[in-house]
């Protein structure tokens, strides 16, 4: 069974809820969110939760722990890497797990941002965001 993380926006005038983005459980976006955070799974239910800003500079921290860890492991594997196969294939499996981390973290960014947005009424469209599982 595929579940997906969704993100909208509700509207200011009519409350309504404009879907921003989905994304499926294999996204690292999807992981990171409900690996931090307590998403509602939503069903065939009209459950959400807000979007805070601190939400989101919760996971942004834990993913930069994350790209420190990573980074910390690749040191160490390239050190010992001398042309072992099997250590090259690590530190290449790394590196993208570690673009995965800078990706997910510049969605991060971009859902901060359009939190600051609404949160402090620079966005005219949107009350707030909200996401949910389903």
């Amino acid at each position: 069974m595929s579940s997906y993380l969704n993100i909208y926006g509700v509207l200011k005038d009519s409350k309504k809820k404009i879907s921003l983005a989905s994304f499926s459980r294999s996204h690292q976006l999807y992981q990171e969110l409900n690996d931090n955070l307590s998403i509602p799974w939503a069903g065939n239910d009209d459950v959400y939760m807000d979007l805070t800003n601190t939400d989101i500079q919760r996971v942004i921290s834990n993913v930069n722990k994350q790209i420190s860890e990573v980074d910390k492991r690749l040191s160490e594997y390239e050190r010992h890497a001398n042309g072992n196969i099997d250590i090259i294939n690590d530190i290449l499996s790394f590196k993208e797990y570690r673009e995965e981390l800078i990706s997910t973290r510049e969605y991060l960014y971009f859902l901060e941002e359009l939190i600051d947005n609404t949160t402090y009424n620079y966005e005219d469209a949107f009350e707030k965001i909200i996401c949910n599982i389903s």
